[in-house]
């Protein structure tokens, strides 16, 4: 998704993943390999006549499967407001619900 902000451009990207939360949640190396994705995103899209980074926020979109109930919410890139403070992290999704459709509107709506 593409903004505007004082005329510059900024982007928020939500990039979808077949992994679960659930694996998310347990395994640490899956996480530790989205969230480099989602560095790279976030630090190397860049203008290149200013240098400044274009990418205000990105967000991992995975779908609730498994059995941890909110538990994933313990861990930071899970939380909304490190979401919201840092413009990163995970954001959980659950598949033929609308709930997880609320809270990507809230992030646009906010950045």
């Amino acid at each position: 998704i593409e903004k505007r902000e004082n005329s510059k451009i900024k982007m928020i990207i939500f990039d979808a993943k077949k992994m679960e939360a659930e694996s998310l949640f347990k395994n640490k190396k899956s996480r530790i390999r989205v969230i480099d994705q989602l560095h790279r995103y976030k630090e190397c899209i860049i203008d290149f006549k200013s240098k400044e980074r274009l990418v205000k926020g990105v967000y991992a979109v995975v779908p609730m499967k498994g059995d941890i109930g909110n538990e994933y919410e313990k861990l930071k890139f899970f939380s909304y407001d490190y979401k919201k403070e840092f413009g990163f992290g995970f954001v959980v999704f659950e598949v033929l619900n609308e709930e997880g459709l609320d809270e990507i509107f809230k992030i646009i709506n906010e950045v």
